[in-house]
C-alpha cells in the first residue's frame, strides 16, 4: 500500500471531525440563543447579533456549507466501506440520525436561508419564525426541533467518542457532560416561554401580526423555486444515500462469498490419507 493510500483514512477522519465540529458549533450556538426565549424574544434578537449574525456573512456560509457537504458525503462513504453491520447500539443510534438529518433540516435552510438569499425583504427574525412554529404550522415545528436534536445529538456522541480516547477526558467531561445536557433542555424551555409570548403578541398587536402575515405572503410567493431546490437537494442526497447502499451490499455479499468459497487447503484436508503400510521399497 502507497504512502498516499495510508494516510488517506485519517485524512478523511480529520476532516470528518473538522466538519463535524464545525456543525455542532452552529448548532449549539443555535440553541444557546433559543435558550435566551426564557428572558424573552427580544433578549433573543439581541444575542442573535452575536451568536448567530456571523454565521451570515460570506466566508462563514462558504465554510458552513463546505462542513454540511463533506461531513455528508465522507459519512456516506464510511457507510459504503463498512464491512459489516455488526455494530453498537450507539454506533447504529449515530448512523440513523446521520442519515435522517439532511430531509429533516433541508426544509428550513430553503425555507429562510435560501429566500432570504433570493429577496432581500423577507425578514425570518426569531419573531416571525416562532409565530410560524407556534401558530400557522405546528407540524412543521416539530420537524424542525427533531432535526436541531438530531444533529446536536449525533454531533455530541460523535465528540464524545472522540474525546474519550484523550488523556484530559477525566478532566473535562465534569464540565462538558453537564452543559452537553442542560443546553438542549434550555433551549425546549426557551422555545416554550417564547412560543408563549409570540401568541400574546399576535392577538395583542396588530401592527407585528400584520409584518407576520407580509412575511408569510412574501414567503408563499417564492413557494414555487423554493420546492424545486428543496426537491433536487432531495433527489442529489437520495441518489447519493442509494449509491451508498448499493456499494456497501455489493462490498457485504463479496466478503460473504469469499468466506464460503473452499480453498484448496480446505479441499486437501478432507482427501482420506493415504496407506502406506504394505508397501516395500525395493
Amino acid at each position: 500500500m502507497t504512502p498516499e493510500r495510508m494516510h488517506a483514512p485519517a485524512i478523511r477522519g480529520r476532516v470528518r471531525l473538522a466538519s463535524g465540529l464545525v456543525l455542532l458549533c452552529f448548532v449549539a450556538m443555535h440553541l444557546a440563543d433559543l435558550a435566551l426565549g426564557l428572558s424573552s424574544i427580544g433578549t433573543m434578537d439581541r444575542a442573535r447579533v452575536w451568536l448567530l449574525a456571523p454565521w451570515q456573512l460570506w466566508p462563514c456560509q462558504v465554510v458552513l456549507l463546505g462542513a454540511a457537504v463533506a461531513h455528508a458525503v465522507l459519512g456516506l462513504q464510511a457507510l459504503s466501506a463498512r464491512r459489516t453491520l455488526r455494530l453498537s447500539r450507539t454506533d447504529w443510534v449515530q448512523l440513523l440520525l446521520g442519515l435522517a438529518i439532511p430531509p429533516l433540516i433541508v426544509a428550513h435552510v430553503v425555507a429562510l436561508q435560501v429566500a432570504s438569499d433570493l429577496d432581500q425583504a423577507f425578514d425570518a427574525d426569531y419573531g416571525f419564525v416562532l409565530a410560524v412554529y407556534w401558530r400557522y404550522a405546528p407540524a412543521y415545528a416539530l420537524q424542525q426541533l427533531a432535526a436541531v436534536l438530531a444533529v446536536y445529538v449525533h454531533g455530541v456522541v460523535g465528540l464524545q467518542a472522540w474525546l474519550v480516547l484523550r488523556p484530559s477526558w477525566p478532566r473535562v467531561a465534569p464540565l462538558l457532560s453537564p452543559v452537553a445536557f442542560a443546553l438542549p433542555v434550555l433551549a425546549l424551555l426557551g422555545f416554550a416561554q417564547a412560543g408563549q409570548e409570540v401568541l400574546l403578541r399576535l392577538d395583542r398587536e396588530s401592527d407585528w401580526t400584520a409584518r407576520v402575515a407580509a412575511n408569510l405572503d412574501l414567503l408563499g410567493s417564492l413557494r414555487g423555486r423554493l420546492d424545486t431546490i428543496e426537491d433536487a437537494v432531495l433527489l442529489v442526497y437520495g441518489a447519493a444515500l442509494a449509491m451508498a447502499l448499493l456499494v456497501l451490499c455489493a462490498n457485504l455479499r463479496r466478503l460473504r462469498s469469499r468466506r464460503t468459497r473452499p480453498t484448496k487447503t480446505a479441499l486437501r484436508d478432507d482427501w482420506p490419507a493415504a496407506d502406506f503400510t504394505g508397501l516395500r521399497l525395493a
